[in-house]
């Protein structure tokens, strides 16, 4: 995650290590991101962040959630590179919309 992401999330001020997994449909502007950033045991998790980053210009939303995913943070990114925090209660549907498009994910991809 860049430093200016992190910083905005209040979870640093350096380009931190996460690992991420961007998904988006053919024909679709958005990708939707799922991230976890480890603690330093590298087995408990600091935090989970979902995105929507529209591919063409790099806009898009940023949520942070605990590792239950309650939504601790919102950031903006616009296309000019701004990056703004937010009030978590402006995009709280899409946030949870966005959190059961990754649940759903999950259970449609694990084989029983």
């Amino acid at each position: 995650m860049r430093a200016r992401v992190a910083t905005s999330l209040g979870v640093g001020d350096q380009d931190i290590s996460v690992t991420e997994r961007g998904l988006r449909v053919i024909g679709e502007e958005t990708t939707h991101v799922i991230g976890v950033r480890l603690g330093p045991d590298l087995t408990t998790v600091d935090f989970i962040f979902l995105a929507q980053v529209i591919e063409e210009d790099g806009s898009g939303i940023v949520w942070k959630c605990s590792a239950l995913g309650q939504l601790q943070n919102t950031i903006v990114m616009s296309p000019d590179g701004e990056i703004k925090r937010i009030s978590n209660d402006t995009r709280l549907g899409e946030f949870l919309a966005e959190r059961e498009y990754f649940q759903r994910q999950l259970r449609e991809t694990i084989v029983p």
